[in-house]
């Protein structure tokens, strides 16, 4: 009888097929978990916050760009990406739109500035919310807590993601300096006329946002490891997303038909949904993989070992206790369905 300390132990001894099988069992996991959750009415409600939210929450981070000359030349940047991962294939429009809403914002009193502030905060509320439910956290950060960490986001956030960029703009000119003078070419590399360098660029950027945003704002210990799996999916679906979007918008004319110079709202609408939904489900993937670590089992080819036999006991008491008190006796299958484990016939023997 063999035993494995961990999956990647396992994982060295099997073939390519058998690792598949379980990177898929993991992902049918994760989905079922965020159709359990009630993903995509969460996704809802941040679409609705984010509608409230956006113009406010624009107008603080480019107000304090405002404030550092120094970042005048990243704030152009910046508004160009923002506004280019806003709707693909309808930035133009977005972009006159905001820039019409951000003006507006400049006539606001204190009150409204205030008012402004709150709105934001807001929506950073709902987001650390939404993202405790998923990592199933029940006890919440104190207020002065949340609004401090709020708070520091809104002011230090832009100032820390510009610095960012003017570094990584260093270091991509030190680099691409470093190649002419050993008399290589940057071309395709650092100059990449078809964009792939970009989409790349794009994807490892968005990848890095969202591991800190899983590791950082659920009010538990969150492994990096986990939060990187997070950050892949959802960078890896905000590509797919983006591509998608971008050809239907050029391809499907429905909304234009419909709606006319109006279209560009429900089209922001749909993607802002369909946006949430991609940052939800890599949360949940994040969240999810240390269960499924722990719950699903040996791999095929292995045993079980004692340790993990008596933890997925425990964890299955649990579920009979809670069921017990609520809705009566489980059959197999509807406890299998709940553990998502495979020898769930051989723990039930040994109990």
């Amino acid at each position: 009888m063999t035993t494995v300390k961990t999956r990647l132990d396992a994982w060295r001894g099997l073939k390519p097929g058998a690792i598949a099988s379980e990177i898929g069992d993991y992902a049918i996991f994760a989905l079922r978990r965020f159709v359990q959750d009630r993903g995509m009415h969460s996704a809802s409600s941040l679409t609705y916050m984010t509608l409230l939210s956006l113009v406010p929450l624009l107008a603080i981070v480019f107000a304090i760009f405002a404030a550092f000359p120094a970042f005048e030349e990243i704030r152009v940047q910046l508004e160009r990406a923002i506004i280019e991962n806003l709707v693909p294939g309808a930035d133009i429009q977005i972009r006159d739109y905001l820039n019409k809403f951000l003006k507006n914002t400049a006539r606001l009193g204190t009150i409204g500035v205030v008012t402004l502030g709150l709105t934001a905060l807001l929506l950073l509320a709902n987001i650390e919310a939404t993202l405790n439910r998923i990592w199933r956290v029940k006890r919440t950060r104190s207020l002065i807590t949340r609004f401090l960490i709020y708070w520091s986001v809104l002011t230090m956030g832009p100032l820390l993601l510009g610095a960012g960029i003017t570094l990584t703009t260093n270091i991509a000119s030190i680099a691409q300096d470093g190649l002419s003078v050993a008399g290589l070419s940057a071309r395709g590399l650092l100059d990449d006329k078809d964009g792939i360098g970009d989409e790349f660029l794009s994807m490892a950027c968005q990848v890095i946002c969202f591991m800190f945003l899983f590791a950082i704002v659920p009010n538990c210990r969150v492994a990096w490891r986990d939060a990187l799996i997070g950050g892949f999916v959802s960078g890896a679906g905000f590509q797919i997303l983006k591509a998608g979007f971008t050809w239907y918008l050029a391809n499907v004319f429905t909304y234009q038909t419909i709606y006319g110079a109006m279209a560009v709202f429900p089209i922001f609408l749909i993607w802002l949904y369909f946006s949430w939904w991609v940052i939800l489900l890599g949360a949940v993937f994040a969240a999810s993989f240390p269960d499924w670590w722990m719950v699903r089992g040996p791999p095929p080819g292995t045993l079980p070992s004692p340790a993990s036999t008596l933890a997925v006991g425990i964890r299955l008491l649990g579920i009979l206790r809670d069921a017990s008190s609520r809705s009566g006796a489980l059959s197999a299958e509807q406890i299998a369905e709940r553990t998502a484990v495979r020898n769930i016939d051989q723990i039930l023997r040994a109990l």
